[in-house]
């Protein structure tokens, strides 16, 4: 019967060391493409133009769209992730989520086109 093959082992064994505790994101792939964000300084762009929970709802929308959320609910799971919420901060309700953007004026959301495209 094979012997059971504990983390101390791996240590001593093989130099790995497992970090255990739940600080960890299924979403660590992301961690690049979230600094990258944050040297553009796209939040401080949008939230310019839409203030603080307009800025949230949009990023927590358009992180949950890249990371292929399927509805509101899984949105939610997904921000609720280390990662995500350390990037973002406070997060929104999905509800509030949904007023946020049903507020936006047409004329808001050129602006966000703009800073999208890296006109702003």
């Amino acid at each position: 019967m094979p012997q059971e093959v504990t983390l101390k082992d791996m240590r001593r064994v093989f130099g790995i060391e497992f970090d255990t505790s739940n600080k960890i994101s299924q979403f660590g792939g992301l961690k690049a493409f979230l600094e990258y964000l944050k040297t553009t300084k796209l939040r401080e762009r949008v939230s310019s133009i839409l203030g603080g929970q307009g800025s949230r709802s949009f990023l927590q929308l358009m992180i949950g769209v890249i990371v292929g959320i399927k509805d509101m609910e899984e949105l939610t799971r997904v921000s609720n992730d280390p990662l995500i919420k350390k990037f973002i901060g406070n997060t929104v309700t999905e509800t509030q989520i949904a007023r946020n953007y049903k507020s936006f004026s047409a004329s808001t959301v050129e602006n966000l086109v703009f800073i999208m495209a890296g006109r702003i």
